[in-house]
């Protein structure tokens, strides 16, 4: 419920699934471009970054300041500095990264016992 309305809309719900899933991670960003990327310019600025994660901290129930993380991502993630992340930086940096990468490794078999 990144909104605070008390709802979560279907892509708070979708991507809580898919970032839950056992997909490998070069997968989970091409799909979080395709959702996050509102403007379709096949890069994500600030806005839609603070956006997913702003999401994310909702899912994980992680209290602190998403502008700071967002920001802190952003960071990792934009190689060329021009305040935008491709892609191939997205995925790039999370292979090079351990702690991006586990943000995106959330599977549900990992959480939870059967």
């Amino acid at each position: 419920d990144t909104d605070g309305d008390g709802l979560i809309c279907i892509k708070e719900f979708i991507l809580l699934l898919h970032v839950m899933s056992d997909e490998d991670p070069k997968e989970k960003i091409k799909w979080i471009f395709s959702s996050y990327d509102e403007n379709n310019d096949q890069l994500i600025n600030f806005a839609e970054m603070k956006k997913y994660v702003a999401t994310v901290c909702e899912m994980m129930k992680r209290k602190g300041d998403g502008d700071a993380l967002a920001l802190e991502i952003m960071k990792a993630l934009d190689v060329d500095k021009d305040s935008r992340v491709s892609q191939k930086e997205a995925i790039e940096a999370c292979a090079a990264n351990p702690e991006i990468l586990a943000l995106l490794n959330l599977s549900v078999n990992g959480h939870f016992h059967y």
